[in-house]
């Protein structure tokens, strides 16, 4: 092992990582990672975070090519977007995007940000996916925050019989992916599947779509369905040009299920074969005892991603689950799997996103049975190597973060998210130093 790995052995033990500048690795002075987290409160006032439901606690941090970036947050009505520069205060006037619910946000190349948003319905549940025929668009802001497209995918036709329209989900219901030009769009949506008006027979499931640099549907590319209940979307794109997809169903298949959308390459990665047999004796037919799939990257030439699995089957939705970290090549053969905790009944989410030349992992230490959602709770953090190897073990950390938190990568690796209260006019920008 010699002098150098058997020390990175000892730190990753205490927890510790050598920070930049390092004759020893990748850097000096020994840093614990819980001390890399820097906070800083961001004011929207006088407007205040306002929004029912799962949404009572929803903020995304957008990290801009510049080191810049966007603050989005709901009120009762509107989406905001807040400018913030590189030391994350607030400059300049908030964009407003009238009656749009986000659900999903992209940095792209050239400054610019897609966003997928659901249009409000007056006197509808947003989350009633068998009657709120909630339409979902992919719209692009200029860096100066101006609106240069704005593309329906689904929905806006009602809820009669063969319509489509998307499932409003906090769950990561929209992911959203650039590659060479191109944004793909994988969205939660319910079908109705009756031919009879008066007997509906509506059923969730997930459409896969590219758009191109103008907002246009890319030809042949709309794929609807594939998985029963798809829950916890994911998707990435790879260097060759094609757009990868992962999510969690209930049947058909059951499991954590990826997909090659240019080599139409497929496979159920979680549970393992053996888990799947017993799940089927058990019964077990729910997404959220498939697995869910919160992380989802590239890493050395392989995937990556961090799921909220039980370690046994048969299971139950609400059974307590562990976070796993699996790898996985471009065909959807397993390379390997590694838990990375035993934590009981937390771990809802785990995270995961590009840390320098490693990976983060995050989720948050809220109790299972805390049915509010929206309740605030700490981030777990942990660092990962392309392999899938523990450099920093798990670390409790001061930092907030809930149910709701999404990661973004700032173009020097650091890693951040945003952390809000229901009705509240303060919004705390959380960053992970490398």
């Amino acid at each position: 092992m010699g002098f150098k790995g058997a020390l990175a052995s000892c730190l990753t033990l205490l927890g510790l990582v050598l920070a930049p500048g390092s004759a020893f690795g990748d850097g000096f002075p020994i840093v614990p990672l819980e001390q890399r987290v820097q906070q800083t409160s961001v004011s929207v006032a006088p407007s205040t975070v306002e929004v029912n439901g799962f949404l009572a606690s929803w903020a995304r941090l957008i990290a801009l090519p510049d080191g810049r970036a966007w603050l989005a947050w709901q009120d009762k009505a509107d989406l905001h977007l807040t400018p913030l520069d590189q030391t994350m205060k607030r400059v300049g006037t908030d964009v407003v995007l009238k009656g749009d619910i986000l659900t999903e946000a992209i940095a792209l190349p050239d400054g610019s940000v897609a966003l997928a948003v659901a249009r409000d319905i007056p006197g509808k549940s947003w989350f009633n996916c068998f009657k709120t025929p909630l339409a979902l668009e992919i719209v692009r802001l200029s860096p100066q925050g101006r609106e240069q497209f704005r593309t329906r995918v689904v929905g806006g036709e009602g809820v009669g019989p063969g319509k489509l329209w998307h499932c409003f989900s906090v769950t990561r219901g929209v992911a959203l992916a650039y590659n060479r030009g191109e944004i793909g769009a994988f969205v939660k949506i319910s079908r109705n599947f009756s031919e009879d008006p008066s007997k509906p027979n509506t059923h969730q499931g997930d459409l896969f779509v590219v758009l191109d640099s103008s907002g246009k549907e890319k030809p042949k590319s709309r794929d609807v369905w594939s998985a029963s209940h798809s829950n916890v979307l994911g998707i990435v794109a790879a260097g060759t040009g094609e757009f990868e997809t992962i999510t969690s169903g209930d049947a058909y298949p059951f499991g954590v299920y990826y997909i090659n959308r240019k080599t139409k390459d497929k496979a159920v990665v979680w549970p393992s074969e053996a888990m799947r047999a017993e799940a089927k004796k058990g019964r077990v037919g729910s997404t959220t005892a498939a697995g869910s799939p919160s992380g989802f990257v590239h890493a050395g030439g392989a995937h990556m991603t961090t799921i909220s699995a039980s370690r046994t089957y048969p299971t139950t939705w609400d059974a307590p689950r562990d976070p796993v970290l699996l790898r996985f090549d471009h065909k959807g053969k397993v390379l390997s799997t590694k838990w990375l905790a035993k934590t009981a009944d937390v771990s809802e989410r785990p995270l995961l996103a590009k840390y320098g030349q490693n990976f983060l992992v995050a989720w948050d230490n809220r109790d299972i049975k805390n049915r509010d959602r929206s309740a605030v709770s700490h981030a777990i953090l942990s660092v990962v190597d392309k392999k899938g190897n523990v450099l920093e073990a798990p670390r409790l950390t001061k930092a907030p973060m809930n149910y709701l938190s999404t990661l973004t990568v700032f173009p020097n690796g650091d890693v951040g998210w945003a952390q809000v209260s229901y009705k509240s006019s303060t919004i705390e920008v959380i960053r992970v130093r490398r």
